[in-house]
């Protein structure tokens, strides 16, 4: 039997719970028993209500865990998948919990959105974009080094 309060719908019948919207669970026919998959940036285990995922990880629909986020990327609260870092910063850690875990390159350098390492621009390239683009005719820069 399901009942429904503060927006989290109890199934009596299973010990399961969901977290989800008052016209959402007034669908749900009151002897129906189906299991309803965990909400993105959830986690939900067996006989507890469903927990948000805490900054620094993230849940994708229907698993029960929260999952820590990867290097090149950072998870706020309640993340159904990870952020990548912008272009020309990156995040060697795991569990960067907003873009501030995310370091903006060095003079010379570059990254490209998602990285987890920066590198040096290589010889005869501007790397202003993120990408290393060859540079103009009649103009030349040395590895690390922008034009």
């Amino acid at each position: 039997m399901f009942k429904e309060s503060q927006g989290v719908l109890h199934n009596y019948d299973t010990t399961a719970s969901v977290t989800m919207s008052k016209a959402a669970a007034a669908d749900i026919n009151q002897t129906d028993t189906q299991c309803i998959p965990c909400n993105e940036g959830y986690s939900c285990s067996l006989g507890n209500d469903p927990s948000p995922c805490v900054a620094g990880t993230y849940s994708p629909v229907a698993i029960p865990y929260c999952i820590i986020c990867p290097p090149g990327h950072y998870c706020p609260a309640q993340a159904f998948e990870p952020t990548p870092c912008p272009v020309n910063t990156y995040n060697s850690n795991t569990g960067g919990t907003s873009s501030a875990s995310c370091t903006a390159v060095a003079a010379g350098s570059y990254a490209h959105a998602g990285s987890s390492i920066s590198e040096p621009c290589p010889a005869g390239h501007e790397c202003s974009t993120g990408t290393p683009t060859v540079c103009p005719i009649g103009t030349y820069s040395t590895e690390g080094e922008d034009s």
